[in-house]
């Protein structure tokens, strides 16, 4: 009993004992860390330390607290080193505790839990809980409690069972069965029935980024990835048809003249977004005093007044000034510009842009033109922006795509005056040192870091014309001539150098000494596929397991390219979903994925909005196609020239038998199924071409979605294709995934959320 305080009043008191099973390895701990002080109010450092203990074949963590009767906390297990830093956490939800009143000074309230999975707490993400489980207020789970009966014999125990069971089939019930007669003796039909039901349709397709991309105000804004905002939605995704209800006749007509102008192959970027954009300003002129008093503007106002001022203020300027490089506005612009000169001043202070390796998509790399991100300045406030970000995704959305996951463990970086990304390095990444070089018995840094340009060199790339080009054209842009390098000098400090990337197809290399060659070519393995391993890890898990704790979102990351050997189980133990694109295996040893043998943690798919369709890359690559038919398809005969239903229908159907938890079909691929959806060029088809930074994104489907929903037959193929590989939603048990798994299917209309 403890006393208040005032002398007259005693508070009572009650001891939590946890216990959780879990087997650790040589220096590792478990504590909690909760919401309330007396579970370190989140902060793991004063978080209760378990002990373990040993009962039976299992190793039980525990830990007792005293806490008030009535007492109320989320909370989480941890495990943590000697120094309390956190090596591993439970993914999902947080835990609950409420202790309901009536409990009696100096009782036992033991909770035992079991660690949860990544892979179980997947099934707790706004994608499946809200949409394809379609849980309602009444599904969701109650607090833990436990409930105390002072009627019973002072010698009996209270039990309460708290399941997780994120779905049941119509007609389904959860059951508690065991050996004593209070539990049905392992009869399941006598055991403690818990049942809801829930829906079975679910629908989901998957998009491009629709942030606001107004920079340039033309078609390079096409490009999804730059955002001006990562909270404001794009204009040109405007139905100005909605905007109001009594829109004028003569604004009616401007409407429909439009959609006429506009009906083509592709998309006008231009035309669209400021026909859209003068349609909505004379509507906002007629009603703007109606709509900027009514409620729900407000509402919109309070809720997202932190982001929308300045962008409006942003919006402003640019179209006034008619640029959006804010340093062109004059100095009165110096206050609401900081964040982005502190930004645009990082980039040009490190002399660094954003850049993808060389891989399948480009032997050269790619060129994205971005500054990399400042993660120690955004550590600060606990990735605030990060996590602001994915909560205004939320509001929208219930599964989400991280391009290009890799950046989070490192990003390919390069000299601003690169012309490639053969010349990059990895940030961060452990570099080889001056003294380890010399250890080696490599001591010429000059020779191995300074373009390799020998005269007949150049007469080998340029014949005759080698001396004019060696006298007026010999700059950066003669890539093949800077390129020719076996080592990258550190701009930041001298003594430290990175192996270029394919060191040994450069005729630097290939003049090198024996000895030389044999110590860079395993220096150049130790550097990309060994050393960098454990800092790569711990840098991802930096950060994100922030962004995935913000919101109850399903993640799905793009994990295809160059990976490194920590990602994929960084991924499965905090329940990134990862992606298999069959013409582009994450085995080093295939040319081609086999969709039966993915793992279930994976979304498949046979192309994406980065590479050619399947029509077009069967083509436009005669070779692989032939390969493809013998050791995919199993045929020794020649395979057809054009890729045919009958192909289309065979790789479809693969990979909705896969045991991936998602297969994603772009819609081209569907409208592949049928040879009445063929006619328009394969290549046409294309959504990005990941090799030019400047490719304008403006694909548009040939067939309207009304003449889709009036085609019974292609809707009856694909509907015999979800349900006869079970992907339909309840459907059969999955051969590959667990116990609790489901396989889903979904359409990619234009790319990736």
């Amino acid at each position: 009993m403890v006393n208040s305080g005032s002398g007259k009043k005693t508070l009572s008191t009650v001891t939590l004992l946890f216990k959780l099973p879990y087997y650790t390895q040589w220096g590792q701990s478990l504590l909690i860390a909760g919401s309330e002080p007396a579970l370190g109010s989140w902060n793991v450092k004063q978080g209760l330390v378990l002990s373990p203990v040993h009962q039976d074949n299992e190793l039980i963590w525990c830990g007792r607290v005293s806490v008030a009767a009535g007492f109320t906390s989320e909370y989480s297990y941890y495990v943590v080193d000697d120094n309390k830093d956190v090596l591993r956490w439970e993914p999902g939800e947080k835990r609950k505790l409420v202790l309901p009143e009536g409990i009696q000074d100096g009782d036992l309230v033991e909770i035992r839990d079991w660690w949860q999975d990544a892979s179980e707490a997947l099934f707790l993400r706004s994608a499946f809980k809200n949409v394809i489980f379609n849980a309602t207020a009444s599904d969701k789970k109650e607090p833990q409690s436990v409930s105390i009966n002072r009627s019973l014999d002072p010698e009996d125990i209270v039990v309460q069972f708290v399941i997780s069971c994120p779905r049941l089939g119509p007609g389904s019930t959860v059951v508690v069965a065991g050996s004593n007669p209070q539990l049905g003796r392992w009869r399941a039909q006598d055991g403690l029935k818990l049942s809801y039901a829930v829906n079975s349709g679910f629908h989901l397709v998957q998009l491009l980024p629709i942030n606001d991309t107004s920079v340039h105000g033309m078609w390079w804004d096409s490009y999804p990835y730059s955002s001006l905002s990562v909270f404001a939605l794009h204009p040109l995704y405007l139905r100005v048809q909605a905007l109001s209800d009594a829109i004028p006749a003569d604004v009616k007509e401007e409407i429909q003249q439009a959609k006429k102008q506009m009906d083509k192959k592709d998309v006008d970027y231009e035309k669209t977004l400021s026909t859209k954009l003068s349609i909505a300003r004379k509507i906002f002129n007629l009603e703007k005093d109606k709509v900027l008093n009514s409620t729900s503007f407000k509402h919109f106002l309070s809720e997202n007044e932190e982001w929308l001022k300045p962008y409006a203020a942003f919006c402003f300027l640019r179209d006034f000034f008619e640029t959006s490089d804010h340093s062109q506005w004059g100095r009165y612009s110096q206050f609401s510009k900081e964040k982005l000169s502190e930004a645009a001043a990082y980039a040009r202070k490190k002399k660094v842009i954003l850049k993808a390796p060389p891989d399948y998509f480009d032997k050269n790399g790619q060129n994205w033109g971005f500054p990399t991100y400042n993660w120690e300045e955004m550590s600060k406030d606990n990735y605030g922006w990060w996590r602001a970000r994915l909560t205004q995704m939320s509001k929208y959305f219930t599964a989400y795509r991280i391009d290009h996951i890799l950046g989070f463990f490192r990003i390919w970086e390069l000299p601003d005056h690169a012309a490639t990304g053969l010349v990059g390095k990895f940030r961060p990444s452990i570099p080889l040192s001056q003294e380890e070089l010399l250890s080696e018995g490599l001591w010429d840094f000059d020779r191995m870091s300074r373009p390799y340009v020998r005269q007949e060199i150049l007469e080998e790339k340029f014949g005759s014309f080698w001396p004019v080009i060696a006298a007026n054209f010999l700059n950066e842009y003669q890539k093949q001539c800077y390129e020719n390098i076996v080592l990258i000098r550190d701009p930041e400090d001298s003594t430290k150098f990175y192996p270029r990337f394919n060191l040994e197809d450069t005729s630097s290399f290939r003049d090198l000494d024996e000895h030389s060659k044999n110590v860079l070519r395993r220096l150049y393995y130790d550097y990309y596929f060994a050393r960098q391993e454990n800092l790569w890890r711990q840098n991802a898990l930096k950060t994100l397991p922030v962004l995935l704790n913000s919101s109850d979102m399903l993640a799905c990351g793009e994990d295809l390219g160059l990976i490194p050997a920590c990602v994929h189980p960084v991924m499965q133990e905090l329940g990134l979903i990862g992606l298999r694109i069959q013409r582009m295996p994450s085995e080093p040893n295939l040319e081609f994925g086999i969709p039966s043998q993915y793992s279930y943690m994976t979304v498949c798919a046979p192309s994406c909005h980065d590479c050619s369709t399947l029509r077009a890359w069967w083509e436009e690559d005669e070779g692989r196609r032939s390969r493809f038919y013998k050791t995919v398809v199993g045929s020794n005969e020649e395979p057809p020239s054009r890729c045919t239903p009958e192909v289309v229908h065979f790789i479809i159907q693969q990979h909705f038998d896969s045991p991936s938890m998602w297969a994603i079909f772009p819609l081209q691929d569907l409208l592949a199924l049928k040879d009445k959806y063929t006619t328009r060029p394969a290549a046409e088809e294309t959504i990005n071409d990941p090799t030019n930074p400047k490719h304008y994104w403006r694909f548009r489907v040939h067939v309207t979605l009304e003449s889709l929903l009036d085609d019974k037959d292609i809707q009856a193929n694909i509907k015999d294709l979800v349900t006869s590989s079970g992907r339909s939603f309840p459907g059969k048990k999955v051969e590959g995934a667990d116990e609790s798994g489901e396989k889903l299917s979904k359409v990619q209309l234009n790319g990736k959320s």
